[in-house]
């Protein structure tokens, strides 16, 4: 056997390289391969054939969901008792087809009616469905129970046969066994955009004073205003970012607060609290009228959606979902936050004597619908010439600040 290199080049079958007539010369060794360039309209017909893929991916996975309800057979064999937000309550717990799918508040199945009785499509629908079971007074006893769990089940395996239902969005919020905080992300994202992108004009002054202008605006299909806020902070941006993070610090300038609290950490984000997410709950003291409570999930972002790079910003977004851990409460109505968005911008001014001192700019929009039987225009009387509570925030942010200013002071000497 010889040794010889080139005998044995010669017997090594060829690379598919070297077999290819007409193939593109390789880069040499250190030389960047050619950068192939597209026209618009390539680009263009690229993502619209992307978008295409995507959309009918989304539909055969639609058709397919729709199919397994459609086919589904509902039955609650039994209920339990749960503790949710510091209250006992009966839970339904529904199987479909004999698996265990999620358990039920007898509240979140009215709800959920409720919702069906606004769909045009549905409402006559529903006229037809076996008897949904009433309300009763004081807590349900072990016949109504059972009562309920029958006509639940029957109520919603008729529910689950009719395509409108199964296919509508109530119907997969109302199935959801875990929360799609990517969807609700891009959906919080899309409605903050709209609201940044209305013309100057369309937002009318309601009140001005402390500091303090509050704004206002009609969106179609709302009963209810929209509401901008600006102010200035006295304070440099991490100070003020801090102090609206600390969701005790809020009772200084939310008093009717009772209760804000974490469900549920999506994202546990960076040491200054950016990149961060969380499910929450807040709870109102309402005068006069039924306590009011909120079901949330918030983000916090350095930049803003308009603006991501931009290290002089700052911003916190949040909107209602539905959690199956803030289910709705006996004793309070449930509110409904569109949107909010609050977005704090560093600004640097100049004193009468020259000296640079850093500022907070704040911009507050937010879209929400306490519900309940308090007439719409009360509500937008009393949220449009709400200054008081957003100029004592910025005043807290200014003490603390002193304060610390003051500490630092004192450590010095």
């Amino acid at each position: 056997m010889t040794s010889d290199v080139s005998t044995l080049s010669a017997e090594m079958p060829m690379s598919p390289l070297e077999n290819l007539e007409g193939a593109a010369e390789l880069p040499s060794k250190g030389e960047a391969p050619a950068i192939v360039e597209t026209t618009p309209a390539e680009a263009a017909a690229i993502a619209a054939a992307s978008a295409a893929d995507q959309a009918e991916e989304e539909a055969a996975e639609a058709a397919k969901t729709l199919l397994f309800w459609l086919e589904a057979k509902i039955a609650i064999p039994e209920t339990g008792e749960e503790v949710v937000l510091g209250e006992s309550s009966v839970k339904y717990k529904m199987h479909v087809n004999k698996a265990f799918h999620r358990a039920y508040d007898y509240r979140d199945f009215t709800e959920f009616r409720l919702g069906l009785q606004k769909v045009p499509e549905i409402k006559a629908k529903l006229a037809s469905f076996p008897t949904f079971p009433g309300k009763t007074m004081g807590t349900a006893g072990p016949k109504t129970v059972a009562d309920r769990q029958l006509k639940l089940a029957a109520w919603f395996q008729a529910a689950v046969q009719l395509p409108q239902i199964a296919s509508h969005e109530l119907f997969a919020d109302f199935v959801m066994q875990e929360v799609d905080y990517d969807k609700v992300e891009v959906e919080l994202k899309r409605r903050v955009i709209q609201l940044e992108s209305l013309p100057e004009e369309q937002w009318k002054l309601s009140c001005e004073k402390s500091g303090v202008q509050i704004c206002s605006t009609k969106l179609e299909g709302s009963s209810y205003l929209a509401i901008r806020s600006r102010s200035m902070v006295r304070a440099p941006l991490e100070h003020a970012w801090q102090i609206y993070l600390d969701k005790e610090a809020w009772a200084h300038w939310q008093p009717d607060m009772k209760v804000c609290k974490t469900i549920e950490v999506i994202r546990p984000g960076e040491p200054d609290g950016t990149g961060f997410a969380e499910a929450f709950y807040v709870l109102y003291n309402v005068p006069v009228v039924t306590n009011r409570d909120i079901s949330l999930y918030s983000n916090q972002i350095k930049g803003c959606y308009s603006d991501p790079d931009n290290q002089d910003k700052r911003q916190i977004t949040s909107r209602s979902i539905k959690h199956p851990k803030m289910g709705p409460t006996k004793k309070n109505v449930r509110g409904e936050c569109e949107v909010s968005r609050t977005v704090f911008t560093r600004v640097m001014r100049e004193t009468k004597s020259g000296k640079k001192v850093e500022t907070v700019e704040l911009e507050t929009m937010m879209h929400m619908n306490i519900k309940g039987n308090i007439p719409a225009s009360v509500i937008n009387i009393a949220v449009a010439n709400a200054t008081d509570d957003v100029a004592k925030m910025c005043t807290y942010m200014q003490q603390e600040y002193a304060k610390k200013r003051q500490a630092a002071k004192k450590v010095e000497l």
